[in-house]
């Protein structure tokens, strides 16, 4: 039964499945969603400190784009080269996006589909 808008708690519990707290994904999780706090970068502790690196989202069979993309932002001179660089391409502007989130997102994971 819904209480002041959110879904009861007892609702999405099966109290009657002997997996219980031995599932992968508890059935509470997957009716309410992952906690949005776990998708966000920690930041550094200080001023000077780094951020820990994003990383990409695989979408399916794309380790290996991805992989080359990582490669390329970690390449100091052509991060900064291409971040940049004026151009009407929207190759090149997408990758930009892509590259920017990775470096100043708040995200953990950039998803790369735009590019």
């Amino acid at each position: 039964e819904d209480t002041a808008g959110f879904p009861s708690a007892f609702s999405v519990v099966d109290l009657t499945d002997r997996r219980g707290v031995w599932q992968s994904e508890p059935p509470l999780v997957k009716t309410l969603g992952e906690d949005p706090s776990k998708q966000l970068r920690e930041g550094g502790g200080g001023t000077g400190t780094a951020r820990a690196p994003a990383g990409l989202k695989n979408l399916g069979a794309t380790c290996y784009l991805n992989s080359l993309l990582q490669y390329l932002f970690f390449n100091v001179d052509f991060r900064q080269s291409l971040l940049h660089m004026e151009c009407d391409s929207e190759v090149v502007r997408a990758l930009q996006r892509v590259f920017a989130l990775l470096a100043a997102g708040d995200r953990c994971a950039v998803d790369p589909s735009e590019f």
